[in-house]
């Protein structure tokens, strides 16, 4: 009786490559996912922190006397803001929060905004300190002018 090893040899090589190499296999898929995962956040947070409104909402917090008298300076947000920023020629919508550092304490800063006609304003700006306390900054100029986007109420 003549012995076919090449079919069995065939099948047992792809079934047992499988077999035997798993345990390196489907850890290996997990951290490319997670790998991904972590580019697209930093990605994300790259986005919103290189926005107009995010750069706005900084500018106003760090100009604002009660965030400053709560959480000193200098102030710093999270490396990891959240929310999305989207626009495209014209018109846009920001809505975003992060994590703002300070010497004496941090907060959670939640921006709205939006673009009209292509420049950008701000609708709200909270901030909401360790302690519970919440403390809206105001978002609008002084010498706010026809031109620039108004203030925005959803």
């Amino acid at each position: 009786m003549e012995n076919n090893d090449s079919t069995t040899s065939e099948c047992s090589c792809t079934c047992g490559c499988l077999g035997r190499n798993w345990k390196w296999l489907v850890p290996l898929l997990l951290l490319i996912c997670v790998a991904l995962s972590v580019v697209k956040l930093t990605q994300n947070a790259r986005h919103i922190k290189n926005s107009e409104p995010f750069q706005m909402a900084m500018e106003k917090i760090r100009a604002d006397a009660e965030v400053v008298k709560q959480l000193g300076e200098p102030l710093k947000p999270s490396w990891l803001p959240a929310g999305e920023v989207g626009s495209d020629a014209k018109v846009g919508n920001a809505n975003f929060y992060f994590d703002l550092t300070g010497p004496k304490g941090t907060a959670n800063v939640a921006c709205q905004g939006r673009m009209i006609d292509g420049k950008w304003g701000l609708s709200t700006l909270k901030v909401t300190f360790a302690d519970g306390s919440r403390h809206s900054v105001e978002v609008s100029d002084a010498d706010d002018s026809l031109d620039e986007a108004p203030a925005w109420s959803p």
